[in-house]
């Protein structure tokens, strides 16, 4: 059964145990912890039974990966978040001999708070350009509607000049969206 509440810090459950062992009850534990009393005698009873207060391992299967196969996956990603999970699968497979599916690369870089995402798309424009595009609605803020009038407004044509536009996704972390080495230009 999981546990409904959050954990107690340990340097707590240690407070709690220093006052009991000193002579205090547990609704006065309870009043300086600002704990409730059930909690108190719960840990008090583990202590006494366990002789410690540290919790004792988890039940369930192990990681699979050690710390080094987890840098390496996030290496791999840092290098190019442009790589899909499976590639970098395939990599840690081939490199390391161990057997890795792409969600279990998934499942690692959102520990890592990674997250897949469609890359922002921003035009292609150097510096020269902005400051043309400044210069020129300087240049016109004051016109009047007659002069727009005249002018014939094209319709532009799209072209692919930086590979397709299927999807392609980016991993990043949060607050990286505007980051130039995540965003997709189109010009």
């Amino acid at each position: 059964m999981a546990p409904r509440g959050n954990e107690l810090h340990e340097k707590t459950r240690e407070t709690i145990v220093n006052l009991f062992k000193s002579g205090h009850s547990y609704t006065e534990i309870s009043g300086n912890v600002n704990i409730s009393r059930n909690t108190v005698a719960k840990v008090v009873q583990r202590y006494k039974k366990a002789g410690t207060v540290t919790n004792g391992r988890r039940p369930g299967r192990p990681n699979k990966f050690c710390d080094r196969t987890k840098r390496r996956m996030k290496q791999l990603i840092e290098g190019s978040r442009r790589r899909s999970a499976a590639s970098v699968a395939e990599e840690i497979s081939h490199s390391l001999n161990v057997t890795v599916s792409a969600q279990t690369v998934r499942n690692i870089l959102h520990e890592d708070g990674f997250k897949g995402c469609m890359p922002r798309r921003k035009p292609l424009l150097k510096t020269s350009h902005k400051k043309k595009r400044c210069e020129f609605a300087n240049n016109h803020k004051d016109k009047d509607m007659q002069f727009w009038d005249k002018i014939l407004w094209s319709d532009e044509t799209k072209m692919n000049l930086f590979g397709s536009d299927g999807v392609k996704r980016v991993w990043r972390r949060k607050g990286e969206a505007y980051k130039d080495k995540y965003l997709q230009v189109q010009k």
